[in-house]
């Protein structure tokens, strides 16, 4: 059963209250904003000075979504997700949701409209818009920054390009996975 505890400024103390209740009331918490490196992100100092806190990792090799961590605190878990909004929903829709347990991921074949490049070594979820009305859809790339929801609105899914790889070419026949 979820439960909301609304947005808790960057101030250690209020973290510390916000986070221990959390715990206390769920054996999950997931946490947007605070996952960078940045001088006022105290997400992951205040997780890790938790009783029993371990980090799992700080950071994936993925676009959007680069400031993701996981912290075990005894038999609790906290993901703590990047704070832009298109990167955090990305990033929930990957590791949160199998987590919960939120249901399977639903797939349609779609051929790529354009050129997709990806930087080898990172894993890039590209957001994708569907169109046509042939057998197989056209799956056009949204490009943006991770913090405007407008693509997201827009995409019906995404395409997974992994990191082995640099990129998909026009015309490639690719699984998207929608939203």
């Amino acid at each position: 059963i979820p439960h909301r505890y609304g947005i808790i400024p960057d101030e250690e103390a209020q973290l510390r209250r916000g986070l221990a209740r959390a715990l206390a009331e769920n054996d999950v918490v997931v946490i947007s904003g605070g996952s960078s490196v940045g001088t006022r992100d105290l997400t992951l100092e205040v997780l890790l000075s938790l009783p029993e806190a371990e980090l799992l990792f700080h950071g994936v090799a993925a676009r959007p979504g680069k400031p993701t961590m996981a912290v075990r605190a005894g038999q609790k878990l906290l993901l703590g997700l990047p704070g832009h909004p298109v990167a955090a929903l990305m990033m929930f829709r990957l590791l949160g949701a199998p987590l919960l347990d939120a249901g399977g991921w639903q797939e349609v074949r779609a051929v790529m409209a354009s050129n997709v490049a990806s930087q080898a070594g990172r894993d890039d979820f590209v957001r994708v818009e569907l169109s046509g009305e042939g057998a197989v859809p056209v799956a056009t790339p949204l490009y943006g920054k991770s913090g405007l929801m407008l693509l997201m609105a827009r995409a019906h899914g995404f395409v997974h390009v992994p990191y082995e790889k640099q990129g998909i070419a026009a015309g490639e026949e690719v699984p998207v996975v929608l939203f």
